[in-house]
């Protein structure tokens, strides 16, 4: 982090990694400390305090996989079950102060 505040990084963008998750806190901290904003893939950084989050909604992923599950196991073939992109979404949806 302090790298990114040497060379005057204009952000920073935190992937969706297990690497990155287990080092939320830390993350955190550091961007804060060095003053650095951050944008995360998913909202539990900005409600441990990080600036924000873009991305999908695990508890909506999690949804999905269930309507998938059970479609398989009422008989349905994997293969032919539908893709279903997550919506996209123009504006925030929820702002946590």
């Amino acid at each position: 982090m302090s790298n990114a505040a040497e060379h005057q990084a204009g952000a920073l963008l935190v992937g969706a990694d297990p690497f990155f998750n287990v080092r939320r806190d830390r993350l955190i901290a550091l961007a804060a400390r060095h003053g650095v904003p951050a944008i995360y893939q998913f909202r539990d950084y900005p409600l441990a305090g990080g600036l924000m989050s873009y991305g999908a909604s695990i508890s909506d992923l999690y949804q999905h996989v269930g309507v998938y599950v059970g479609r398989i196991l009422k008989g349905d073939k994997p293969a032919d079950l539908p893709v279903m992109p997550p919506t996209l979404l123009v504006a925030a949806d929820e702002v946590i102060e």
